[in-house]
């Protein structure tokens, strides 16, 4: 039964492509951690305390250890994200949570966290708000009222020109229907 639990919580794991590791319950990596390694290339010897922060990005790593230890002494979910350095050298964006594991007395016994890649995710949403910028700067800079609906009809966005045209801001047509 223990067998096919743990078989249960690593298929689990690699269904969320994550990669798992664990901390003392004072938030040090300790012990083997296969997953961290493969994904940073980083020794044993490398990751353990906070060397994991090694392969953080430069700019990240202190944040992250400072929100990490807080998560720690408040005993609290650990939800965070920063740039992590491969083994192949290349950064990417990892979404980060961890949980306390507590034993029967509240102690916290462990932690167990994921890291799950994020980076295609974040490249999508820059891509999408800096298309929503240009659609944006062209619709103001047209002379005439531009509107945009749902398949319903409620108003969803204004111009400039339709604001000067009927003399009243954006938002008060915004979820009308037309």
């Amino acid at each position: 039964a223990l067998l096919r639990s743990e078989n249960r919580f690593r298929t689990a794991v690699d269904a969320v492509r994550g990669i798992l590791w664990t901390n003392t319950p004072e938030g040090r990596m300790e012990g083997d951690q296969p997953g961290w390694a493969a994904l940073t290339g980083q020794s044993r010897s490398q990751y353990q305390g906070y060397g994991w922060s090694d392969a953080v990005h430069p700019d990240d790593a202190q944040p992250t250890i400072d929100a990490w230890n807080t998560a720690v002494a408040e005993r609290r979910t650990f939800d965070f994200q920063h740039r992590v350095r491969t083994a192949s050298g290349e950064y990417r964006t990892y979404a980060i949570r961890a949980v306390p594991t507590l034993g029967r007395d509240g102690r916290v016994l462990e932690w167990v966290g994921v890291h799950t890649d994020v980076t295609e995710a974040k490249a999508a949403e820059v891509a999408l708000r800096e298309s929503e910028a240009r659609f944006r700067l062209m619709a103001d800079s047209a002379p005439s009222p531009v509107w945009l609906t749902d398949e319903d009809g409620n108003v969803e966005f204004v111009n400039q020109a339709l604001e000067a045209f009927y003399g009243k801001p954006g938002e008060t047509f915004l979820g009308q229907v037309w």
